[in-house]
């Protein structure tokens, strides 16, 4: 379970709006698969990660470039590389659907990754924004 707390925050709302529905929904999967959730169950938070993921990808790259952000170039690198594992993961939902086993790979590999990722790169903002 990922706990939302002050060295998450990046200092931009919507960036930390964005991290926060994410981890939320990490969240939520790590409960459904204790709870045995079925494929049906599953496949629909597999799909919105991705979405979601994707999407905010773009919002934060255009809120670094916008406020010259020191990391801006890292953190294209990064979600290039998530990325990569996203479209692994959408081509075994598509091929194999919602198993427990993609469900542990999302959870486990995202999380990490998300924490790690908002520490190390996306709270360098904190210093970068516009005033």
């Amino acid at each position: 379970m990922i706990t939302w707390n002050t060295s998450l925050e990046t200092g931009n709302a919507v960036v930390d709006r964005d991290h926060q529905a994410l981890i939320n929904q990490i969240n939520a999967l790590e409960d459904a698969l204790k709870m045995d959730a079925t494929r049906e169950e599953l496949g629909p938070m597999i799909v919105f990660l991705n979405q979601y993921a994707r999407e905010h990808f773009v919002r934060e790259e255009g809120i670094m470039r916008t406020v010259q952000c020191p990391a801006s170039g890292q953190n294209c690198t990064a979600h290039r590389a998530l990325i990569g594992k996203l479209n692994t993961w959408v081509a075994r939902l598509k091929a194999g659907g919602a198993t427990t086993s993609l469900g542990v790979d999302v959870y486990r590999e995202m999380g990490d990754w998300l924490q790690e990722h908002i520490v190390k790169v996306d709270c360098q903002l904190r210093t970068c924004q516009p005033g």
